[in-house]
Protein backbone atom coordinates (compact mmCIF):
# COMPACT_ATOMS: atom_id res chain seq x y z
CA UNK A 1 0.00 0.00 0.00
CA UNK A 2 1.36 3.45 -0.93
CA UNK A 3 1.67 6.28 1.60
CA UNK A 4 -1.16 8.25 -0.04
CA UNK A 5 -3.45 5.19 0.25
CA UNK A 6 -2.53 4.74 3.92
CA UNK A 7 -3.19 8.42 4.64
CA UNK A 8 -6.50 8.25 2.74
CA UNK A 9 -7.58 5.21 4.71
CA UNK A 10 -6.61 6.85 8.03
CA UNK A 11 -8.52 10.01 7.11
CA UNK A 12 -11.54 8.01 5.94
CA UNK A 13 -11.45 5.96 9.14
CA UNK A 14 -11.28 9.19 11.19
CA UNK A 15 -14.26 10.62 9.29
CA UNK A 16 -16.22 7.41 9.82
CA UNK A 17 -15.44 7.34 13.54
CA UNK A 18 -16.62 10.93 13.86
CA UNK A 19 -19.84 10.21 11.95
CA UNK A 20 -20.45 7.00 13.93
CA UNK A 21 -19.89 8.82 17.24
CA UNK A 22 -22.46 11.50 16.44
CA UNK A 23 -24.84 9.01 14.83
CA UNK A 24 -24.87 6.80 17.94
CA UNK A 25 -26.44 9.70 19.83
CA UNK A 26 -28.88 10.62 17.06
CA UNK A 27 -31.01 7.52 16.56
CA UNK A 28 -33.52 7.55 13.74
CA UNK A 29 -34.24 4.95 11.10
CA UNK A 30 -32.88 4.19 7.65
CA UNK A 31 -35.97 5.89 6.23
CA UNK A 32 -35.13 9.06 8.21
CA UNK A 33 -31.58 9.03 6.85
CA UNK A 34 -32.68 8.41 3.26
CA UNK A 35 -35.12 11.33 3.49
CA UNK A 36 -32.34 13.48 4.97
CA UNK A 37 -30.06 12.47 2.08
CA UNK A 38 -32.72 13.49 -0.44
CA UNK A 39 -33.01 16.83 1.32
CA UNK A 40 -29.23 17.39 1.21
CA UNK A 41 -28.93 16.39 -2.46
CA UNK A 42 -31.85 18.71 -3.21
CA UNK A 43 -29.92 21.52 -1.54
CA UNK A 44 -26.90 20.73 -3.76
CA UNK A 45 -29.18 21.03 -6.80
CA UNK A 46 -30.74 24.21 -5.48
CA UNK A 47 -27.28 25.69 -4.85
CA UNK A 48 -26.26 24.86 -8.40
CA UNK A 49 -29.45 26.47 -9.68
CA UNK A 50 -28.45 29.67 -7.89
CA UNK A 51 -24.85 29.44 -9.10
CA UNK A 52 -25.80 28.83 -12.76
CA UNK A 53 -28.48 31.52 -12.82
CA UNK A 54 -31.17 28.94 -13.50
CA UNK A 55 -32.85 29.78 -10.20
CA UNK A 56 -32.86 33.26 -8.75
CA UNK A 57 -31.85 33.38 -5.08
CA UNK A 58 -34.11 34.90 -2.44
CA UNK A 59 -31.31 37.29 -1.55
CA UNK A 60 -28.30 38.64 -3.41
CA UNK A 61 -25.71 35.86 -3.71
CA UNK A 62 -22.25 36.08 -5.27
CA UNK A 63 -20.88 33.31 -7.48
CA UNK A 64 -18.26 32.54 -4.82
CA UNK A 65 -20.90 32.34 -2.10
CA UNK A 66 -23.04 30.08 -4.28
CA UNK A 67 -20.06 27.76 -4.88
CA UNK A 68 -19.29 27.66 -1.15
CA UNK A 69 -22.92 26.68 -0.52
CA UNK A 70 -22.68 23.82 -3.05
CA UNK A 71 -19.50 22.54 -1.33
CA UNK A 72 -21.19 22.66 2.09
CA UNK A 73 -24.24 20.78 0.84
CA UNK A 74 -22.04 18.15 -0.85
CA UNK A 75 -20.25 17.60 2.49
CA UNK A 76 -23.61 17.36 4.27
CA UNK A 77 -24.67 14.74 1.69
CA UNK A 78 -21.42 12.82 2.22
CA UNK A 79 -21.96 12.80 5.99
CA UNK A 80 -25.44 11.34 5.58
CA UNK A 81 -24.14 8.76 3.08
CA UNK A 82 -21.39 7.70 5.50
CA UNK A 83 -23.97 7.54 8.29
CA UNK A 84 -26.13 5.20 6.19
CA UNK A 85 -23.18 3.01 5.17
CA UNK A 86 -21.83 2.63 8.70
CA UNK A 87 -25.03 2.56 10.75
CA UNK A 88 -27.46 0.75 8.49
CA UNK A 89 -25.11 -1.46 6.48
CA UNK A 90 -22.31 -1.92 9.07
CA UNK A 91 -19.52 -1.10 6.61
CA UNK A 92 -16.16 -0.11 8.05
CA UNK A 93 -13.38 1.99 6.46
CA UNK A 94 -11.84 -1.04 4.71
CA UNK A 95 -15.22 -2.09 3.24
CA UNK A 96 -15.97 1.43 2.05
CA UNK A 97 -12.47 1.85 0.63
CA UNK A 98 -12.77 -1.46 -1.29
CA UNK A 99 -16.25 -0.65 -2.64
CA UNK A 100 -15.10 2.85 -3.53
CA UNK A 101 -12.14 1.44 -5.48
CA UNK A 102 -14.44 -1.01 -7.33
CA UNK A 103 -16.88 1.75 -8.26
CA UNK A 104 -14.08 4.08 -9.40
CA UNK A 105 -12.64 1.31 -11.54
CA UNK A 106 -16.06 0.75 -13.15
CA UNK A 107 -16.43 4.50 -13.69
CA UNK A 108 -12.95 4.63 -15.23
CA UNK A 109 -14.00 1.89 -17.69
CA UNK A 110 -17.09 3.92 -18.66
CA UNK A 111 -14.94 7.00 -19.26
CA UNK A 112 -12.41 4.93 -21.20
CA UNK A 113 -15.19 3.48 -23.36
CA UNK A 114 -16.69 6.91 -23.94
CA UNK A 115 -13.32 8.35 -24.96
CA UNK A 116 -12.41 5.33 -27.09
CA UNK A 117 -15.64 5.59 -29.09
CA UNK A 118 -14.53 8.99 -30.41
CA UNK A 119 -11.31 7.68 -32.02
CA UNK A 120 -11.64 7.44 -35.79
CA UNK A 121 -11.00 4.01 -37.28
CA UNK A 122 -10.13 4.28 -40.95
CA UNK A 123 -8.77 2.08 -43.71
CA UNK A 124 -4.96 1.63 -43.66
CA UNK A 125 -4.54 3.12 -40.17
CA UNK A 126 -2.10 1.26 -37.90
CA UNK A 127 -3.10 0.01 -34.46
CA UNK A 128 -1.29 -1.74 -31.60
CA UNK A 129 -3.02 -4.41 -29.53
CA UNK A 130 -2.86 -3.06 -25.96
CA UNK A 131 -2.37 -6.51 -24.39
CA UNK A 132 0.04 -8.18 -26.85
CA UNK A 133 1.79 -5.18 -28.43
CA UNK A 134 1.23 -6.67 -31.90
CA UNK A 135 0.69 -4.14 -34.69
CA UNK A 136 -2.18 -4.38 -37.18
CA UNK A 137 -3.42 -2.46 -40.20
CA UNK A 138 -7.12 -1.80 -40.76
CA UNK A 139 -8.05 -3.40 -44.06
CA UNK A 140 -11.65 -2.20 -44.20
CA UNK A 141 -14.76 -1.34 -42.22
CA UNK A 142 -17.80 -3.53 -42.77
CA UNK A 143 -21.15 -4.55 -41.37
CA UNK A 144 -22.01 -7.76 -39.56
CA UNK A 145 -24.79 -9.63 -41.36
CA UNK A 146 -25.40 -12.31 -38.72
CA UNK A 147 -29.12 -12.33 -37.88
CA UNK A 148 -28.91 -11.14 -34.27
CA UNK A 149 -26.08 -8.69 -35.02
CA UNK A 150 -27.21 -7.44 -38.43
CA UNK A 151 -25.85 -3.99 -39.15
CA UNK A 152 -23.23 -4.02 -36.37
CA UNK A 153 -20.16 -2.07 -37.54
CA UNK A 154 -17.05 -4.27 -37.83
CA UNK A 155 -13.34 -3.60 -38.29
CA UNK A 156 -11.50 -5.97 -40.63
CA UNK A 157 -7.79 -5.92 -39.83
CA UNK A 158 -4.60 -7.84 -40.51
CA UNK A 159 -1.21 -8.22 -38.80
CA UNK A 160 1.15 -5.66 -40.33
CA UNK A 161 3.64 -8.36 -41.35
CA UNK A 162 0.89 -10.03 -43.45
CA UNK A 163 -0.41 -6.84 -45.04
CA UNK A 164 0.97 -7.56 -48.52
CA UNK A 165 0.05 -11.26 -48.43
CA UNK A 166 -3.03 -11.69 -50.63
CA UNK A 167 -3.80 -15.05 -48.96
CA UNK A 168 -3.61 -13.83 -45.36
CA UNK A 169 -6.78 -14.13 -43.32
CA UNK A 170 -8.53 -10.99 -42.15
CA UNK A 171 -9.45 -10.66 -38.49
CA UNK A 172 -12.81 -9.13 -37.52
CA UNK A 173 -13.88 -7.28 -34.41
CA UNK A 174 -16.85 -5.07 -33.50
CA UNK A 175 -15.69 -1.45 -33.86
CA UNK A 176 -16.20 -0.30 -30.25
CA UNK A 177 -14.48 -3.40 -28.90
CA UNK A 178 -11.66 -2.77 -31.39
CA UNK A 179 -11.25 0.79 -30.09
CA UNK A 180 -10.97 -0.55 -26.52
CA UNK A 181 -8.46 -3.30 -27.24
CA UNK A 182 -6.24 -1.41 -29.67
CA UNK A 183 -4.40 1.91 -29.63
CA UNK A 184 -4.06 4.05 -32.74
CA UNK A 185 -0.37 4.47 -33.59
CA UNK A 186 -0.57 5.95 -37.12
CA UNK A 187 -3.42 7.54 -39.01
CA UNK A 188 -4.30 6.35 -42.45
CA UNK A 189 -2.57 8.12 -45.34
CA UNK A 190 -6.08 8.34 -46.84
CA UNK A 191 -7.09 10.69 -43.98
CA UNK A 192 -4.60 13.26 -45.26
CA UNK A 193 -5.96 13.37 -48.82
Amino acid sequence: MENSEIISEILLNDMLMHVMHISSKDGGSLADRVIKLQEEVGEVASGYGTYSGYKFPKKSTSQESALDNIKEECIDSLIVILDILTKDFQLDAVDIHRKFAEKCQAWEEVVKNKNASSVKVSRLSKWKNIKTGNVYVVHSIGRNSTNDRDGQKMVNYIPIENFHDANAELLHREINEFRLKFKLIENSPLDEM
